[in-house]
């Protein structure tokens, strides 16, 4: 802008009048312009890639907190790694199991039914969850939810005998005789 200003005053000309204005009024708006601030720095999204490394680096420590058998800060650890990914199946499962060894009745059933439903494709282990429940379901003393989970458990895997004994003992416990007398014949 400034060679053009000084080369328009060296001619007299219409035009030179004209590049002279134009050149006194992009000199004006770049000196009140204010200066850019810099460029912001974006936060970067976590790629799925560390959200992974993120879940084995907590579920290393959640592990390792068991068999340290420090359970209490297994617990903490393992509902932190629930957080990364919440639909994790094995993560659920031993979370569960967890529970009930601290005596958390109440949440470890829930979660062993939640984990039996995670593990629903594979119908051993969704069954092996079920009778888990059913187990803790006893020790909580509602033996009707415990025959729930054990009807469960024997539509996954229906030859085995030990389940269905089970059945049936739960089944007597409500009391269902009728029940529990045929899930005996079955048996």
């Amino acid at each position: 802008f400034l060679l053009a200003r000084e080369l328009a005053k060296k001619n007299r000309g219409l035009d030179a009048k004209y590049y002279r204005a134009l050149s006194t009024a992009g000199l004006k708006r770049l000196d009140a312009k204010e200066p850019k601030p810099p460029p912001r720095t974006r936060v970067a999204k976590s790629s799925p890639r560390s959200k992974e490394r993120l879940f084995a680096d907590c579920l290393d420590k959640f592990h390792a907190a068991v068999r340290s058998d420090n359970l209490l800060t297994a617990a903490e650890t393992g509902t932190s790694c629930r957080k990364l990914k919440p639909g994790e199946p094995q993560l659920t499962a031993e979370l569960a199991g967890l529970l009930v060894r601290l005596g958390r009745y109440e949440q470890g059933v829930l979660e062993y039914e939640q984990a039996a439903l995670l593990n629903a494709p594979d119908k051993n282990t969704a069954a092996i969850l079920r009778v888990k429940a059913a187990e803790t379901w006893l020790k909580l003393g509602v033996p009707e939810k415990a025959a729930a989970q054990y009807r469960l458990a024997a539509a996954a895997i229906p030859e085995d005998t030990a389940v269905l004994g089970n059945l049936a003992a739960a089944l007597e416990a409500i009391p269902d005789l009728k029940g529990a007398l045929a899930t005996y014949e079955a048996v």
